[in-house]
């Protein structure tokens, strides 16, 4: 779903581009005005699967490594669901495979986070936003 709407925007911004310019075929300026785009903007494939209990591991092993691999990248996380609470102004926060020293994951919908119960399985496209005290952080907004 995300990626339609990325791929919406890019395409009203071409759009935009071709009525303001006043031509009906693409120009060099813009394939150069697509390039300044900022990453967010254009359409990515599908993200990557990664297990929560490879990224927990990956991060036990070598936090560093793991932030080189892993932080600030979106991938479609998978694990089993330890608990579901409230965070700070009651945002809500999922705990994949145990409660402390888990994944922790941000960004839901308190919606989604309320479907959730201990043992479920979890799927989303998240950002790996890197570790809090052992524990890799994910947001799935």
């Amino acid at each position: 779903m995300r990626a339609i709407a990325l791929f919406s925007v890019f395409g009203l911004l071409f759009f935009a581009y071709r009525c303001a310019s006043g031509s009906s075929t693409p120009s060099a300026p813009a394939v150069a005005n697509a390039a300044a785009l900022p990453a967010a903007a254009i359409p990515q494939g599908p993200a990557p699967a990664l297990a929560a209990a490879d990224l927990l591991a990956a991060y036990q092993a070598n936090e560093v490594k793991a932030d080189m691999k892993y932080k600030g990248k979106r991938f479609h996380i998978s694990g089993a669901v330890a608990g579901v609470s409230s965070g700070l102004g009651d945002e809500p926060h999922v705990h994949l495979l145990r409660e402390l020293m888990g994944v922790d994951v941000s960004g839901l919908t308190k919606d989604r986070a309320a479907s959730l119960n201990k043992g479920d399985a979890f799927e989303a496209d998240c950002t790996v936003s890197g570790e809090v005290i052992g524990s890799p952080q994910v947001d799935c907004s």
